[in-house]
């Protein structure tokens, strides 16, 4: 278990594409006649191995390619069997077949581009043991291992967790420079609430966990809200494809995913 049981918790389930933000469609949005449900497979799918307790809300992160401007990422199912410690996630999307869709080999070159999408897949409470995270990749169902254990008390554990806005870890990072910079801004929701110097990251396989706390330093206190910046640095990991994610108050998270390149 990560100290102080931490998890990956909620992110809104939004995802990038093209570079803006959009919500996904429900596949009850296709239309029979100028539309149909595909699947989509993931390039990449985030999950700690370990680090979750059974009164966590666990995710993972999720990132992939729409085929052509034709597609729209649609809803994601989830089947989770407690009996065989298996959680199945399937994404579906809405292909177009209609108008310029009618044939995509005859596309414009700007509407036949690949379209990136990312997202986090809430999988909830989970009870304890090792469970397969089950999905389709590029060779097929593939699959990722992550453990659950008994939590050590019911009591919340992320009231003193900061407001985190947004995260930052940069794109294509030399495997040759010594050091990573993760940017994380936020709010301080309180007149006497400051942020702790005392900050935890952690590596687990190729998710960067990171906590920051905040104190109180008078007894009473008002509703405020106030800026703030972290910048941390970690050491260059192996080359690779890494995702941060650093905890915040209410159930929630900021994600960046970021790749580490040899030279």
């Amino acid at each position: 278990m990560l100290n102080n049981n931490f998890t990956i918790l909620t992110l809104a389930a939004s995802f990038l594409v093209a570079g803006f933000s959009t919500t996904a469609l429900s596949s009850e949005d296709a239309n029979s006649d100028t539309s149909v449900i595909v699947d989509l497979a993931y390039s990449t799918v985030f999950i700690p191995e370990y680090g979750f307790d059974d009164n966590d809300n666990v995710q993972a992160v999720v990132e992939g390619f729409l085929p052509n401007s034709c597609y729209t990422l649609a809803q994601t199912d989830t089947l989770i069997s407690e009996e065989a410690k298996t959680v199945k996630i399937k994404q579906s999307a809405i292909r177009s077949v209609a108008g310029i869709c009618e044939n995509e080999a005859m596309l414009p070159p700007d509407l036949a581009a690949q379209r990136y999408f990312w997202k986090v897949i809430d999988l909830g409470m989970l009870n304890e043991g090792q469970h397969q995270l089950l999905y389709k990749g590029a060779s097929g169902t593939e699959s990722k291992s992550f453990g659950i254990e008994l939590a050590p008390s019911n009591q919340i554990d992320n009231m003193s967790y900061v407001q985190a806005t947004n995260v930052f870890a940069g794109k294509n990072i030399p495997a040759s420079q010594e050091y990573v910079e993760f940017r994380i801004t936020g709010q301080l929701t309180s007149s006497c609430a400051e942020l702790s110097d005392d900050y935890q990251v952690e590596k687990v396989n190729d998710v960067y966990v990171v906590m920051l706390h905040t104190f109180r330093s008078e007894e009473y206190c008002m509703p405020a809200s106030r800026s703030f910046y972290r910048l941390i640095r970690v050491k260059t990991p192996e080359a690779g494809r890494y995702l941060l994610h650093v905890r915040s108050i209410g159930g929630e998270s900021q994600n960046s995913i970021f790749d580490i390149v040899a030279e």
